[in-house]
């Protein structure tokens, strides 16, 4: 996020010769830009964190699995990704 900003800045340091009008519009193009790459890393980052909790889901359902097994079933009920 933080090299987006800077990109970002940079850019706009760039068009500073440029008519309002053309400013205007590549400010706009420039703030879609980063609209969609933070858009794009807000949904890596959610999929990714899906991914670690059914990970984790699984691993708790497998321990839960090999407890009950051995007869210690109160100990696990509570598991909260279960």
């Amino acid at each position: 996020m933080d090299k987006q900003r800077a990109d970002k800045a940079a850019q706009l340091e760039q068009i500073n010769d440029t008519s309002d009008s053309d400013r205007k519009e590549l400010v706009r193009h420039i703030d879609t830009q980063c609209q969609i790459e933070q858009d794009d890393l807000a949904y890596r980052l959610k999929l990714e964190q899906d991914e670690e909790v059914e990970r984790l889901r699984k691993v708790c359902h497998t321990l839960r699995n090999r407890v009950c097994a051995a007869g210690m079933t109160t100990y696990f009920r509570s598991c909260p990704l279960m």
